[in-house]
C-alpha cells in the first residue's frame, strides 16, 4: 500500500502562526529556536509595533529593514496580515486590494524575502480575498478558527481557505493535552497541527482576554514547556507553513496507487510502501 509522507519521509507536521509582531516575539523566538521549531510570523508593514525596528514612512510606522531585524527572525516564515490591520469585511474592493498590496511590498522590503503567506486581521473570512491574494503572490491564507472539526488535522483542499487548530491557550487545559496526543496517534494521511497565537499574551496577561487563559499567569514557562513536549520527535515534520502548504500542493500534483509513483514537480515527494520509506526524485515515474 503507497501511503504519501511529508518532507524528509515524516508521518505529520506541526507548524506555529503568530500574529502582529510585537517585542516579545523575541523571546518567542528564542524558545523556538531552542526546541527547532519553525513558525510563521504575520505582520502590518505600516503598523509596525515593536519600536525597536519602526521607521516612519508618511503617517504609517513601517518595519526598518535592518539586519538585526532580519537575523532576529532568521529561520522562520514572515508573512502578511494586511498593512494597518483593517478589518478585510469593511473594505471597499479597492482598500482591501491596497491593504494586501502595500503589506507585501511593506514586509518584502524589510525583510528582504518574497511574501507568500497571509493571515486575515481578526480571522475574517471575505470571499474577495482569495482572488486578491493570487494576484500578489500569495498561495495561503489562515483565519483564526476551524468550523469543521470533524478532521481536526486535515489540511485544506485550497490553501487559501486554511483552517488552524484551536488557539496557543487551549493546549494548558486537560482537553488541549488530549487533543495534542489525539494528534500524535492519528492514522490520517498527511495530519498537520498548526497552533496560532500572540506573543504578547505570554506577558501583557489582560491582552485579548483574560478568561481565555483560565487564569494562567505563568505563560512562558507553560510555553516553553509545550515547545519541549512537542519536539524532538522522529515522526514529526516542524516546519513554516508556506513550507507545508507547497509540499501539499506538489504532492497533490503526484499520481500515485499500489502499482506505480509518478511525480511531476521539481520537488523531492516521500511515500510510505508497506511500512518502507521511499523517495520519489523531481520528474520520475516508477512501479511500486
Amino acid at each position: 500500500m503507497v501511503k504519501p509522507l511529508f518532507k524528509g519521509g515524516k508521518a505529520r507536521a506541526i507548524t506555529f502562526s503568530f500574529d502582529d509582531g510585537k517585542p516579545a516575539d523575541k523571546r518567542l523566538i528564542e524558545i523556538f529556536n531552542k526546541y527547532s521549531l519553525k513558525a510563521t510570523f504575520n505582520l502590518n508593514g505600516g503598523r509596525c509595533r515593536n519600536p525597536q525596528f519602526q521607521t516612519k514612512n508618511g503617517e504609517y510606522n513601517e518595519w526598518n529593514g535592518s539586519k538585526e531585524l532580519q537575523d532576529m527572525y532568521k529561520g522562520h516564515e514572515i508573512a502578511s496580515h494586511s498593512y494597518t490591520h483593517k478589518r478585510p469585511n469593511e473594505l471597499s474592493d479597492e482598500d482591501l486590494r491596497l491593504e494586501v498590496r502595500k503589506d507585501v511590498s511593506a514586509l518584502s522590503r524589510a525583510f528582504g524575502t518574497e511574501i507568500h503567506g497571509y493571515a486575515s486581521p481578526q480571522g475574517d473570512r471575505d470571499e474577495r480575498l482569495p482572488k486578491i491574494l493570487k494576484e500578489n503572490g500569495i498561495r495561503y491564507q489562515r483565519y483564526t478558527c476551524r468550523e469543521d472539526t470533524c478532521k481536526p488535522f486535515s489540511l485544506p483542499d485550497d490553501f487559501l481557505k486554511w483552517q488552524p487548530n484551536p488557539h496557543f491557550s487551549f493546549y494548558a487545559t486537560k482537553e488541549g493535552k488530549r487533543f495534542i496526543n489525539d494528534f500524535f496517534e492519528c492514522s490520517d494521511s498527511l495530519p498537520c497541527l498548526m497552533i496560532w497565537g500572540h506573543s504578547y499574551e505570554l506577558e501583557e496577561l489582560n491582552a485579548k482576554g483574560f478568561e481565555r487563559w483560565n487564569g494562567l499567569e505563568k505563560r512562558w514557562e507553560y510555553f516553553d514547556s509545550l515547545c519541549e513536549y512537542l519536539s524532538g520527535r522522529a515522526d514529526v515534520w516542524y516546519a513554516a507553513n508556506i513550507e507545508i502548504c507547497d509540499y501539499v500542493t506538489n504532492m497533490r500534483k503526484a499520481h500515485f496507487d499500489d502499482t506505480y509513483i509518478d511525480n511531476p514537480t521539481d520537488t523531492p515527494l516521500y511515500f510510505d510502501i508497506d511500512g518502507k520509506t521511499i523517495v520519489a526524485p523531481p520528474h520520475t515515474r516508477f512501479g511500486v
